[in-house]
């Protein structure tokens, strides 16, 4: 929940507007296996910074109100046993650094996720589960979380792609409790001494269709999110509908 924070009472802002802006660039390298099994190795780098461009609290400066920059590494092993099933084992660190430099953090992300392919690769199903930890500036934003993603992919009438997706998360927050943060009073609307812990469930929907022989894509998204949390500042919940357009250019290597 992009959210800004004020950084002498940690109280969120309520309402905003943001911009978000995202650039990265992959290498990939394919090979066979001694079984005769397609395998590849990824490496890629990702920047992701997203700007608050104003609402309710947000402060009014001249220059951009940058809310959060982010650097992200991603390797990846990729193995194909069979032609209707793979596998994709994923580890991320990166580092995020924040407005509110409180939650500026390092955090490393593995994931291990299935493809699984069904009548004739018309329906794909990809089951994956994923865990890692945040260590924070400051230590109550410090997190172990888990989760298990389920996501679906088929062809609609008409060429159209249809995706689709639910959830779970698991957010545990080991030292937002008032004995670890040493504060007289619970941060974050929490209770007593208890930690920060968070569910976040999701589901979405995906019709994306490409134009132009391919080289044109355009898509719109509908997502359902559910963050039930003992601290009252993070329990929520949020509708969001996005559209997208992407391009495509194919080079084709000329034979000698």
């Amino acid at each position: 929940y992009a959210s800004p924070f004020d950084s002498a009472t940690h109280d969120r802002i309520a309402s905003f507007n943001l911009t978000a802006l995202e650039a990265g660039v992959t290498y990939r390298h394919r090979y066979l296996s001694g079984s005769g099994h397609h395998r590849r190795l990824e490496a890629g780098y990702l920047f992701s910074l997203t700007a608050l461009d104003g609402g309710a609290g947000i402060p009014s400066e001249p220059d951009l109100f940058f809310f959060s920059e982010k650097h992200s590494l991603i390797l990846t092993y990729h193995r194909a046993p069979s032609a209707d099933q793979s596998m994709d084992l994923t580890l991320t660190p990166s580092y995020t650094a924040f407005r509110d430099k409180d939650r500026d953090a390092l955090d490393l992300k593995g994931s291990l996720r299935w493809s699984l392919f069904y009548w004739n690769n018309r329906f794909k199903i990809f089951p994956t589960v994923f865990g890692g930890t945040k260590k924070a500036a400051w230590d109550p934003w410090s997190s172990w979380y888990g989760g298990l993603w389920l996501g679906f992919s088929t062809l609609g009438p008409k060429k159209t792609d249809i995706t689709g997706y639910v959830s779970w998360q698991a957010e545990y927050f080991p030292s937002s409790g008032t004995s670890a943060t040493g504060y007289s009073t619970p941060l974050w609307g929490l209770t007593g001494d208890d930690p920060r812990q968070d569910h976040l469930m999701g589901a979405g929907i995906s019709l994306s269709r490409a134009f132009w022989g391919g080289t044109l894509r355009a898509g719109v998204t509908a997502r359902y999110t559910a963050s039930h949390s003992n601290a009252r500042y993070f329990d929520y919940d949020r509708w969001a509908l996005l559209f997208s357009l992407s391009g495509k250019l194919d080079r084709e290597r000329k034979t000698p």
